[in-house]
């Protein structure tokens, strides 16, 4: 993805740029960023810190760090200029239409489901608390 926001084909022509002073990494991180805006904030923070980031103990370092190494590459200073933003992972439950509950009820279920479907609709109940019912 990075490449791509780069308008390259191959990860080591983005680098090759960097290292000539073409283009700063800074600058690849920030394309990578316009191009994956829209994504998810944990998504969005997983690749920024994936290729700019200063790694894990026994994990390794971000890409940059460990193509380019100390010397070319400042995480502090791509941090700064590329953020991450919020890396929280957001969850969203979709609760079908009513069109779609028809549509299950009368096409997809067999009886049993369709009893189960009907009271988890109902009552509101999570599908936990309906299978665990016992009267």
């Amino acid at each position: 993805m990075w490449t791509a926001a780069n308008d390259k084909i191959d990860p080591q022509d983005v680098t090759d740029d960097i290292v000539a002073g073409t283009v700063s990494a800074e600058d690849t991180g920030l394309r990578l960023l316009d191009t994956i805006e829209g994504m998810a904030p944990g998504t969005v923070a997983q690749y920024i810190t994936m290729i700019g980031g200063h790694g894990k103990p026994k994990k390794g370092a971000g890409f940059l760090l460990s193509v380019l190494g100390k010397d070319k590459f400042d995480v502090e200073e791509f941090s700064a200029l590329v953020p991450s933003g919020d890396a929280t992972t957001l969850t969203g439950k979709k609760a079908p239409t009513v069109e779609e509950l028809r549509h299950i009820l009368r096409s997809l279920a067999n009886p049993r489901d369709r009893a189960l479907i009907g009271m988890l609709s109902i009552t509101g109940m999570w599908i936990g608390e309906a299978i665990s019912r016992t009267k």
